[in-house]
């Protein structure tokens, strides 16, 4: 699962990830668990987010993945009750360990290429 946070909300359209903010995020979660945050200059900064808890099972018929990512240290300043985020959230699933992808679900973006489009993200408003 990939979930992408941008904290200003930028919607510029046709672009790489790597044009967003400092403030904008590519948050990695795999199913045994591993959890990997880029910035948008494709810098891993996992352990900016110390205290994240990460949860995998295994489920009939595929698995459940719970997140705890706490960035609101980081982004403080910045966000306040009704304020809105970019955000998109796509999954990637690889069946039996094969490679490549054999499956996608996404929220937004429906072309699975939400580190390319920007525009294509969707909101959330911050309660």
């Amino acid at each position: 699962i990939t979930l992408f946070i941008d904290v200003m909300d930028t919607k510029t359209g046709t672009n790489n990830f790597e044009t967003l903010t400092p403030l904008s995020f590519m948050v990695i979660i795999d199913a045994s668990g591993t959890l990997i945050v880029k910035d948008s200059g494709e810098n891993v900064c996992t352990n900016e987010f110390a205290g994240y808890q990460v949860k995998t099972k295994k489920v009939s018929g595929g698995y459940v993945i719970e997140a705890k990512i706490p960035w609101y240290s980081m982004v403080q300043s910045m966000v306040k009750s009704g304020k809105t985020i970019g955000f998109d959230v796509q999954i990637n699933d690889s069946f039996n360990d094969t490679v490549g992808r054999q499956a996608q679900v996404y929220w937004s973006d429906y072309t699975g290429d939400s580190f390319l489009y920007l525009d294509r993200w969707g909101q959330l408003i911050l309660k």
